[in-house]
């Protein structure tokens, strides 16, 4: 199977079933898929050629699923584009994938006015406004709707990757058409997707795991409702849609829980609410758990391996609450094979204390890094794709992360793992977010350094947190140091830039500071 099969299937199964929710379209599966082949077949009558790679820099909208499946039909190579990011930034993905076409929101025109597109031939703008001399709607309008009599094959590319670029410049994983396919029946099958069901889609289409999340639902058929997030639309859209499937990054389950609008509208037709894109703290999924019911899954996985684990709801409502599964990232997702290898390749013992790297093999991984044959033998090694994750096991392989392995702490030859820390940090009845990195320390080469969000209306003191923390820790482990802040600054995944927050802490430390000079702000 191919990316462009799953749509095609889909449309054939229930032609007539309004498919696609956007703004105020709506489209059946059939027109939804006449809609991809019509662009498709324009992109091969403009002199695309298979394999060439096609930019976009698009707005959350049912155009930007209509782009990255009718790439996929056409055998041609997409590149999404993070529009979270700067012109000289955007530049080089540009450059780096050889990108030799742009589809252009008219949202991103002054943005895109900042690029280098000397390697860009030709420019599509799609919606009204854009000043691209090629219209999106008016290829459709021109074009054949019937299926694109291209080739393709499972090993083909469908996608360069590029990751978030927390350290050093982003890296393009090659997603080919089996990665994505495999990755979406593993999705299916661990959402227990089905037609019936209402899945929201808000997350970032740029970012792959929210794009190829996404065709688990067109693939099943679910009726899928585009938009962007915001806290009160989406628990609106709950009660007035009956959403069934939805996917949370940290800061927003945050910011639904602490919505207003959480108490005014019935969230009955939820059935299953995972969390992906970063850790999420165990007070965090309590307080869903407790408000939303006992529907929490976790999804786990890379850029590179499009999935990687489960957490399923199965796995810990037994025990409720209090169940140290709700730590967990679960295990091996179907069609997945999942470890924690030591340094030598080894699996560590399932003990909960040895730490390894989780890696991930299977049809889902990619086969390496676009154009960097040194990134790819670095990160896939006999077989394994290398995440990065620190981790350890229980005895019945349920994998729990402890940090990331650029990000360990060493404090008097002692490792400290930034993971175990935050998930402290986050049971103080106070905190809503938290993230700590290490500090250069003269004595003990680096010491602990916590950065807080507050909740709403709340108050601590860097004392209080320390305190907190020295109860509950190791004394070697507690933050030295603790800085209050109204956000944490988030990668489009949803993962904390710890990037910036060194840089940040580099500054205090030049001037001194030890502790917030102004009072905490509040959780915005």
């Amino acid at each position: 199977m191919v990316v462009g099969d799953m749509i095609r299937m889909t449309a054939s199964r229930d032609p007539a079933k309004i498919g696609i929710v956007s703004d105020e379209v709506q489209l059946s599966w059939r027109q939804f898929n006449e809609r991809i082949n019509a662009l498709a077949n324009a992109m091969l009558s403009l002199g695309m050629q298979k394999g060439e790679r096609v930019a976009i820099l698009g707005r959350h909208s049912h155009r930007y699923l209509e782009w990255y499946l009718a790439v996929a039909k056409a055998g041609l190579v997409g590149v999404p584009l993070n529009t979270w990011l700067k012109g000289g930034e955007l530049s080089y993905l540009l450059r780096d994938s050889g990108a030799s076409v742009l589809f252009l929101d008219p949202d991103y025109t002054a943005l895109a006015g900042t690029l280098d597109l000397a390697g860009i031939r030709m420019q599509i703008g799609m919606a009204p406004g854009h000043g691209c001399s090629l219209d999106y709607e008016s290829l459709l309008a021109g074009a054949s709707t019937e299926e694109p009599s291209v080739s393709v094959d499972e090993e083909d590319l469908f996608v360069l990757s590029y990751t978030s670029g927390t350290t050093g410049q982003p890296k393009a994983a090659m997603i080919s058409h089996r990665n994505s396919c495999a990755a979406t029946l593993s999705h299916i099958m661990g959402m227990s997707m089905r037609p019936h069901h209402v899945f929201v889609m808000h997350a970032p289409l740029f970012f792959l795991a929210a794009s190829n999340n996404r065709f688990n639902a067109i693939y099943s058929g679910c009726r899928t409702i585009v938009t962007t997030f915001e806290a009160a639309k989406i628990i609106r859209l709950i009660e007035s849609d009956g959403v069934t499937h939805l996917t949370l990054s940290p800061t927003a389950l945050q910011r639904m829980l602490e919505a207003p609008e959480l108490d005014q509208h019935s969230l009955r037709s939820l059935e299953m609410v995972a969390g992906s894109g970063a850790p999420f703290s165990v007070s965090l999924v309590q307080r869903a758990i407790r408000r939303l019911g006992p529907i929490w899954h976790v999804i786990y996985g890379a850029s590179e391996s499009c999935i990687g684990t489960w957490l399923l709801k199965e796995s810990w409502q037994a025990e409720g609450v209090e169940s140290k599964l709700l730590a967990s990232v679960g295990r091996a997702a179907p069609n997945c094979e999942v470890a924690v290898l030591d340094s030598k390749g080894h699996a560590v013992p399932g003990d909960s204390s040895s730490v390894g790297e989780i890696a991930i093999r299977g049809d889902s991984v990619t086969r390496g890094y676009w154009q960097d044959p040194e990134a790819t033998a670095c990160a896939i090694r006999n077989g394994w794709f290398y995440t990065g994750d620190l981790a350890t096991c229980d005895e019945e392989g349920f994998i729990y992360i402890a940090g990331r392995s650029k990000e360990i702490i060493i404090s008097g030859g002692i490792n400290i793992f930034p993971g175990e820390v935050e998930g402290v940090i986050a049971e103080h009845p106070g905190v809503a977010q938290c993230a700590v990195i290490g500090v250069p320390d003269a004595e003990w080469g680096e010491t602990p350094m916590a950065f807080v969000v507050l909740k709403q209306g709340m108050q601590a003191s860097p004392d209080d947190i320390i305190a907190h923390c020295r109860s509950r820790l190791a004394s070697y482990k507690k933050p030295r140091f603790v800085e209050f802040m109204a956000a944490l600054p988030l990668t489009a995944s949803g993962k904390v830039l710890k990037s910036a927050l060194r840089d940040q802490a580099g500054a205090m430390q030049e001037a001194g500071s030890k502790y917030s000079a102004s009072p905490p702000p509040s959780s915005s």
